[in-house]
């Protein structure tokens, strides 16, 4: 039971129970952001939401990390990733976020321009490099990274460098050197639209990968879970 006789109002209480119970909502960002893919904790301690958000003159979107460096109590915006562009789906959207080996903070980015844009951060995702872009095709729809137990990285995306220009299929790729090179990418699912991907690693070597499919006119979504080995993919 928690004792609250000495606390103050505007005092935060948190508590870590693996989920049991939950401090209050707090808003970290008003706006605006599109889908958010995933959350990281460096090993530097610092909390990472990837977002991205709309801006004007030209109307488009930026990528940025909204930022914690005290456990979720405050929180910041990053500078922002701006790749130019115009439009609702124009420019830098929808990124993902991983912490490399050598310390820094790699921001892969949704665009319109046929493939991911990256940028790095040497501050903790603070500050941001000049995007460029990346060798992985995209029909401008987001991916999914994670840092696996094995240390190796695990990117989900609709893979269209030997598929179809559309998200007919969900794709999956292991890389052994922090994204420099990808291991052959593995087709896990083809169905009219899937989109918008997730992994977890449940145990050690074992992967769960959700995305949602959409189904024609935008009336249903369907929830997709596929199992596959981290052996399987290498």
């Amino acid at each position: 039971m928690l004792d609250l006789r000495n606390c103050k109002p505007g005092d935060k209480l948190r508590r870590r129970d693996g989920g049991e119970a939950w401090s209050e909502p707090a808003m970290i960002f008003r706006g605006y952001s599109g889908a958010t893919n995933g959350a990281i904790e460096t090993q530097a301690g610092t909390l990472l939401v990837p977002i991205s958000y709309d801006v004007a003159n030209p109307g488009r979107l930026v990528s940025a990390c909204i930022r914690s460096t005290d456990g979720g109590l405050t929180w910041t915006t990053s500078d922002a990733v701006d790749i130019g562009g115009q439009g609702d789906h124009g420019g830098a959207l929808e990124p993902t976020v991983v912490e490399l080996q050598d310390g820094r903070i790699w921001l892969i980015i949704r665009t319109d321009l046929g493939r991911f844009f990256e940028a790095f951060s040497t501050d903790q995702g603070q500050t941001w490099s000049t995007p460029e872009p990346t060798a992985l095709a995209s029909p401008h729809s987001p991916g999914y990274i994670l840092r696996l137990a094995s240390g190796r990285l695990a990117f989900a995306w609709n893979n269209t460098m030997a598929t179809s220009k559309d998200r007919r299929t969900m794709s999956i790729a292991i890389s052994k050197d922090d994204g420099q090179t990808w291991a052959t990418p593995v087709d896990l699912a083809t169905a009219e639209q899937l989109s918008y991907p997730y992994i977890c690693e449940v145990i050690p070597g074992r992967l769960i990968v959700a995305c949602q499919q959409v189904h024609p006119s935008w009336q249903q979504v369907t929830p997709v879970l596929m199992a596959v080995s981290e052996a399987d993919l290498l």
